[in-house]
Order: structure tokens, then sequence, then C-alpha cells
């Protein structure tokens, strides 16, 4: 089979339960519905010759697997293709002579090349003529000697980097990486560590560290670890000697990425000078510029502004929306890490109103995030985010549940509450049970009041719908599931929305007259009455931004201000107290003036800060400025009040962010506010304001 048919048929098996729009291949591949139509003939030779019975159903709309379809059989049917049954095109045919002689310690003759690769000698000799000129472009020999044959000779490093560009051109995706010419050309070069394992690994570390990537620096990133650490494991002579005397080195933020990944793939043989090494090979890359720290209180304000903005264009408060703030926080931030999110827009959203319309006002405010990110959200990024946006409003719509849901595996019941954790945690969904897969497909997927089930290998014969996701979730699965419940929450009836579900089991049990079952029920519910009677307790106690805020920190003023004069103001009382210096005033107002008004977060409020890990900051504290004829910022946006922020450690001060947030719900909070005259009166009003929230 060629290249593209070989990449249909294993998308086909990677989603059996999906099927491939022709539309969108047509569209993808630049190919002609006749060119399909034959490539699909290729592939369904493949499979009667394989022996594992006809698979394809096809008509003009769609591609898909018959069901009832052995996929591993088919799955292993391509894996064992030799290149005889796969045909090679040029450019692969480059690389296959390019690791073949990199593997290859003595010459290597072209009669053995055309062997291999079932090919004619003519054609190996004009092969050769094109690795050549590509080789050259490396600054790497390529040696052929009459009657010896041929062999590629040149420094490591130089070798390293062909391999890199190699790798970067045949993986544009971590999805490329299952394709069967990779896993070949991986073998071929006797790779061990697998793209996909150092991309986990370096998304661990970014999260763990709070850095973002632009995507294609990530990637590229990745693609180079994966390359050097399999280089420097395989036989000594491509190791090159990179010993360093002297005192011990000293790691920078890539050279302890690279480690961190070394150590999760287990490659204990990397030493700290090959560390040093690969860390070089990838600032020489120039790659390193386009990485940079962040700080969860900082996104937190990026975040709030962002879904400000929409909410005056849709006269609806999301910018409040807890749960979607704590779901766009570890989204944003992972972004940048994809690679390959796979994930139709279309199909999964296209009917819904609600979506084209945020998305035209969202297209219109992402240059927010993307000035704070430092880099162009795609349109799959700004899809991603503008589903968070609806399913929120879609969440809050009056009379419309959580969609139910059963999480499955094929085993560890560990695993599923695992997954059933993250369900929890990215959405509103209610997860009814976990169970393994033998369980569910006894009963055919048929459970009552489900919605559709999420499982980790695919369940066949379901009467409900199936998610197939990983056990750490990736984007691509947190769309799916999300574009699921957009689908189910539409479908389920308002009647039954309505109903007290809770209420009426409760109801039912003390109808059954069962006493044993009516005294555990009364037993846990005076335990779960006394765990509210504590919430409550607590949700009194002061609120965060009240146990910061004094009230001799509290400014008014008539003047009407620009925004450097007003942080310049109201950062001047904690100034002089010792809480920091004028260098984090400084670094706050470069911030704005680097990032934009990203610190008015709620309507009339603006929060200025700088980052807690600069130097500079000797103590938490907050002020805030009144401008009772306001703050002027250079977009036209005017705020009222004015807070300013110092952090020192990394304490949790996000409840300080929604308290702040909640003053600006209600303009009339603000209103009587610039009416007060004393920082007591208004230290009080806030008082008022928030004991109710």
């Amino acid at each position: 089979m060629k290249k593209r048919s070989t990449e249909i048929l294993q998308r086909l098996v990677a989603n059996p339960d999906e099927e491939l729009s022709v539309r969108k291949l047509l569209r993808e591949y630049h190919i002609s519905e006749k060119t399909l139509r034959k490539d699909i003939e290729e592939i369904l030779n493949f499979i009667r010759d394989a022996g594992v019975g006809p698979t394809l159903s096809f008509d003009s709309r769609s591609l898909r697997l018959e069901q009832n379809q052995d996929t591993q059989a088919l799955s292993d049917a391509i894996y064992s293709m030799n290149l005889y049954d796969y045909k090679m095109s040029l450019e692969e045919r480059k690389i296959y002579i390019i690791i073949t002689l990199l593997n290859h310690k003595r010459y290597y003759s072209m009669q053995e090349l055309s062997d291999e690769m079932y090919v004619t000698r003519n054609t190996i000799i004009n092969d050769c003529r094109m690795v050549e000129d590509y080789l050259k472009e490396h600054q790497i020999s390529f040696i052929a000697k009459s009657k010896m044959g041929i062999k590629i000779e040149g420094e490591e490093v130089r070798i390293e980097n062909l391999l890199i560009d190699i790798f970067y051109s045949l993986i544009p995706s971590t999805q490329c990486e299952n394709s069967f010419f990779v896993r070949f050309i991986m073998q071929k070069a006797g790779f061990h560590y697998l793209l996909s394992d150092v991309i986990y690994q370096m998304d661990r570390f970014t999260r763990k560290n709070n850095i973002i990537f632009a995507k294609e620096v990530f990637f590229e990133i990745a693609i180079c670890v994966f390359v050097l650490l399999n280089r420097m494991r395989q036989a000594e002579y491509v190791r090159t000697v990179r010993s360093v005397s002297g005192s011990p080195l000293q790691l920078d933020m890539i050279g302890n990425m690279v480690d961190y990944v070394a150590a999760g793939l287990g490659a204990s043989s990397v030493s700290r000078s090959d560390i040093i090494s690969v860390e070089k090979i990838i600032l020489l890359r120039d790659l390193h510029p386009k990485i940079r720290s962040i700080n969860d209180f900082e996104l937190y304000g990026v975040i709030c502004h962002f879904l400000l903005e929409i909410s005056n264009e849709i006269n609806i408060d999301i910018s409040s929306d807890d749960l979607l703030i704590k779901s766009l926080i570890p989204h944003v931030k992972s972004m940048s890490n994809w690679g390959d999110t796979e994930f139709d827009i279309e199909k999964d959203y296209g009917d819904f109103y609600v979506f084209s319309k945020i998305k035209a006002i969202a297209e219109k405010k992402f240059y927010i995030l993307e000035r704070y990110l430092q880099y162009k959200l795609d349109t799959k990024m700004q899809d991603s985010i503008v589903i968070y946006i609806c399913a929120a409003l879609l969440r809050n719509k009056e009379n419309l549940c959580p969609c139910n849901v059963i999480v499955s595996c094929p085993g560890s019941m560990a695993t599923s509450k695992y997954i059933a954790a993250q369900v929890k945690n990215y959405f509103n969904l209610n997860v009814v049970d976990t169970m393994t897969a033998k369980k569910v497909e006894a009963v055919g997927g048929n459970f009552k009041n489900i919605d559709f089930i999420v499982s980790t290998v695919a369940i066949h014969d379901s009467a409900l719908p199936v998610v197939v996701v990983s056990p750490l979730l990736t984007i691509a699965d947190i769309n799916r599931i999300q574009g699921l419940a957009f689908q189910k929450s539409r479908k389920i009836p308002s009647e039954m929305r309505k109903k007290h579900l809770i209420l009426s089991k409760i109801y039912s049990i003390y109808q059954t007259g069962d006493s044993e079952k009516i005294a555990r029920l009364n037993s846990e519910l005076e335990k779960t009455l006394e765990k509210i009677s504590v919430v409550k307790s607590e949700a009194t106690s002061q609120p965060a931004l009240l146990k910061m805020l004094k009230p001799r920190y509290i400014k008014i003023t008539d003047q009407k201000l620009e925004w450097k004069q007003a942080m310049q103001e109201a950062s001047d009382d904690l100034r002089k107290d010792g809480y920091f210096d004028t260098k984090y005033v400084e670094e706050a107002i470069e911030n704005v003036e680097e990032y934009g008004n990203y610190i008015i977060v709620s309507k009339g409020i603006a929060l200025a800060h700088a980052s807690n890990k600069g130097s500079g900051v000797y103590e938490d504290g907050i002020s805030l400025l009144v401008a009772k004829n306001g703050i002027f910022f250079e977009d036209g946006d005017i705020v009222y009040l004015m807070f300013f922020f110092s952090q020192k450690g990394e304490t949790d001060y996000l409840d300080l962010f929604k308290e702040i947030i909640e003053l600006g719900k209600n303009q009339d909070n603000i209103e009587k506010i610039k009416k007060l005259g004393e920082g007591a009166d208004v230290y009080s009003l806030i008082e008022e304001i928030l004991s109710t929230y």
C-alpha cells in the first residue's frame, strides 16, 4: 500500500466506532473522489490478502469499518508489512537509505539496498544522488567507492542535527508516531524511547514548574530530546566524549527538563555532560527565547479579563464562573503542548447556535490571551476555549442538569476512579458509577438514566454512546467528552431536568418502610447535615480580602487619573511600609505595557500586581485606591477601584481574586463605595457586601 492508503486505514483502526468524512479526506489530502476510490480499492485488496475479511463500508459521505471487526488483527496486519507490501515514496526511500547507512559501520552495497527496498539498482543510484545533495546541506559526507559500496561520515553533532531534521519532518504530530513508516524507521534506527513518552514527561515538567512554550517550539524540543536520548542509548561508536573538567555543571531550565525526561524514561546511562550537550543543541536551534514562566495568579487575572470582555458583549456574566475559570487555567497552560489535537467542530458543535455567536465575539478578544502567552492561538486552540465558554453557558441554563455518565476500564478499578476524578475536575458531569468494561458489555451498555460511557477501551454493541479516552485525559479526550455532553444535554427533555431526583430517591426509601434502610439513611443524613453546618460556619468566617486589606491602606481621591499614576498612588503606602520596593511597582507597570489591560478583572475594578517570583517583594499585602472620577486606560477602559497586591511566596490567594470580582458583579456596590469619604467606611461597606457572598 501507499502512504496515504496506509494512513487512512490506520485512522479507521484507531477509532473503530467513528466514521471518516469523505469531504474532510478530500480536503486534507488535496485529492479527487476518483483518487480516494483507488485508495479504498487498495485498502480492500490489502485486507483481503491479509485474510481478515471485508471490513469497509463506503459511500459518498463517509468511510467506516464494519461492526464486530477484529481491529487488533487488522492493526497486526498493517505492522507486519514489509517493503514489498508498502510502496515507499521518493522522500521515504531517501530517509530509509540515510537511516540504514547511519546504523551500518562498514560500506553498504547498492545491490543490498536494491534487494531490501524491492526497487531496481538504477532507482537506488538516482536516490543516492538525492541523498548526497541532502547530506551536503548538513555538512555530512556521502562516500561511494567502487567494489566497496557507500557509507556516511560526519561529526556526531552534525549527524544528531540531521536526525532531528529527519524526524521533525517525518513526525509533524504525535499522532503520526503510530504510522507504519514512522514505526518502521524508528525500529530500523534502533530507537527505544517513544516520542509520546517524551512529550508526556515534558508536559509533566512544564505543569510542575509553571512553564509555557509556543506550540511549535514545544514539539520541536520534544523531537530534539526524543532523537538525542535515543541516539545516546545506541552503541558506543555513535557516542562522543563529552567530559567537562572543573566544577559540577549547572543546568538551566532546558537542562533540568531534559534531566527530568531522562529520569522519567529510565535513561540511567545518560550523564550530566550528555544533558548539557542536548541543552546546547536545543539552544543553538534558537528555541529557548520562546519559553517563559508564568504564575497561576497572573494567568487567573488574564483569563478573568478575557471572560469579562466577552461578558460585556453577551450581557451574561461568565467572568465569575468559578468552574469555568478553574477549567480554563490548566487548559490554557497545556494548549501549547498539544502537538496533535483531533476534534471535529463542525460535527460536534456546528448546529449549536451559541457556539458560532461566542466564537465570533471571542475572535476579537483572543489577543488578550495571546499577548500574555506570547504566541498566536491556532484555530483549534481558539475553538477549544469557545467550547468551554459554551459549556458554561449551557451548564448554567435554567432547568438543565449535568449529564449522567459511567466510567469504565478493562480491569483496575483504581484506573476507573482516577479517570472519574479527572472527569469531575474538568466537567460538570455526574459520575454515577465506575465498573469494568466486561460488566458494561455484559448488559450491552443498557443503563437507565445514563447519558453516555467514558471508557479506556472500545465497548462493542453498546446501546449508549462511548467516548474512548486515555487513562490520563488528553486535550483531545476532554474535547470529545465535552462535545458529547453538549449533544446529550440538548436531547434530554426539560421535564426530566425539573425533577428533584435525589429527593425522590430519598422519599422512595422512606416509602418502603424498611426499618434497616431508613435507619441507615437517617444516620448518613445526620452526618451530611453536620458537614453542611461546618461548611456554613467556614463560609461565614472573615473573607480573604478583608484579612489582608487594612483600612489605613485605602485611599480615596477626586482626581481623574491615568492608569500609571493610579498604580503609583495605590502602591505608595505599602511601598513606604516595606511590603515591596520600587522595582516591584515598575514591574507591575511594565506588565500592563506588555500584556495589555489584563489587570481589569471585573467591571470597574482592577487588580494590579507583578510576578511573585520577581525580586523586591518582602511581605504579602494589598491596598485599595478609590478614584471617584475614574482611572483611565489607553484602550478607553475606565475603572474606579484599583487594588494593588504583593505576594512574597506561593500562598493560594485565588479566593481573594474571587472576592474582588464579586464586588464588581453589582455596579450599585461600586457607586456606593464612590460616595464614601473615609477608608474605614469603605472597609465596612466591603465587609457588608462580602458577608452575603
